[in-house]
């Protein structure tokens, strides 16, 4: 399971680098935590990782590099532009993908 977050700008400097980072890593172990809990347990092996850039292109290049079965991506509402954005997102995952894509609402 990974996160992804768009980088980070290289001008934030501190603390408020440490900040986001903090913050990101918070959020990360929430979100995955609770998909783990909607699943449950499943056969074979879970990893966990938090990455950074544009997330299509993120997801798109974990699927190129290990062998993944399926994307499973959630749909969750957000706000009008927000929702727009991660539609873009969802379909540049869903028409590049080298695997199955699951929307999951």
């Amino acid at each position: 399971m990974i996160t992804a977050f768009d980088e980070l700008p290289h001008y934030l400097g501190e603390p408020n680098l440490s900040n986001t980072i903090a913050e990101r890593a918070e959020k990360s172990d929430k979100i995955l935590s609770e998909a783990v809990n909607e699943i449950g347990e499943i056969p074979g092996k879970c990893e966990a990782e938090m990455l950074e850039g544009d997330p299509a292109e993120t997801i798109l290049r974990v699927a190129d590099t290990y062998p993944i079965d399926v994307i499973v991506m959630g749909t969750r509402g957000r706000g009008e532009m927000r929702s727009l954005l991660l539609g873009n997102q969802r379909y540049k995952v869903l028409s590049e993908a080298p695997c199955p894509v699951l929307l999951v609402r």
